[in-house]
């Protein structure tokens, strides 16, 4: 259970990281330089957590999120009973190639109607997961409340610099064989791959929230469709309906 220093801290960092971009541009380190900031924002503490993994996810974060401003496309969040509140989603738009240049303007708007509907197909029929756009401020403030949970149990997790330990095993268990699983971070959830094949698999994670899946043919992974998010610790065992 996160401690109240650990609640302090993590929401600290989380409104930093959210609104990373904002800031960066106002001390003048636009785009992908606005890592430089943070070398003198954080906290020694802060850093600790914040390198590695929390760092990539920060910055692929507010790429897409400068990316969906620019073009005009709604962000889509996933919303689940399950979860406390809905979710930035990755569909994958903000690593495609169509926004080099203005004239791939409707490209990427038909690219981006594509992805929903391939995450629409992989979703199971009888969940009660929906997507829904939301706005940029509705956006941020929903990775904030993501982050400031996942922080706060790596923070009452750690015991050094855990950006340099292993973390903790964690098995994944699905219905059926030969899967990729992926996860990805309950704050913006993005797939990285986890280990493969099923089933089951294990693999030592960092501690945070995550919400787990699997890899399919298209550039949308197929996620467990409970959408149920594991804290790592405690939790150390998944089993999701695929």
């Amino acid at each position: 259970m996160p401690s109240e220093e650990d609640l302090v801290l993590a929401t600290s960092l989380a409104k930093k990281l959210a609104n990373r971009d904002r800031e960066a541009e106002r001390l003048g380190f636009p785009g992908e330089d606005n890592d430089k900031v943070y070398v003198s924002e954080f906290s020694e503490q802060e850093r600790d957590i914040y390198l590695g993994d929390v760092a990539e996810l920060s910055r692929e974060f507010a790429r897409a999120l400068r990316i969906h401003e620019w073009y005009g496309l709604p962000f889509p969040c996933i919303k689940s009973p399950m979860l406390p509140h809905a979710i930035p989603l990755s569909i994958g738009i903000e690593d495609s190639l169509l926004f080099d240049a203005p004239r791939f303007q409707i490209r990427l708007h038909d690219e981006w109607a594509f992805r929903i509907d391939r995450y629409l197909k992989y979703r199971s029929t009888t969940s009660d997961v929906i997507i829904e756009s939301s706005s940029t401020e509705q956006v941020r403030e929903l990775f904030f409340r993501g982050m400031q949970r996942f922080l706060a149990v790596r923070f009452s997790a750690r015991q050094s610099n855990i950006s340099a330990r292993p973390g903790f095993l964690f098995e994944v268990e699905t219905d059926t064989s030969g899967l990729i699983v992926v996860y990805g971070g309950a704050s913006y959830l993005k797939a990285r791959p986890f280990q493969a094949p099923t089933t089951p698999v294990r693999q030592w994670i960092q501690p945070g929230g995550w919400i787990f899946g699997a890899a399919t043919s298209s550039p949308v992974p197929r996620w467990d469709p409970a959408m149920l998010q594991y804290d790592v610790p405690p939790d150390n065992k998944a089993k999701i309906k695929i």
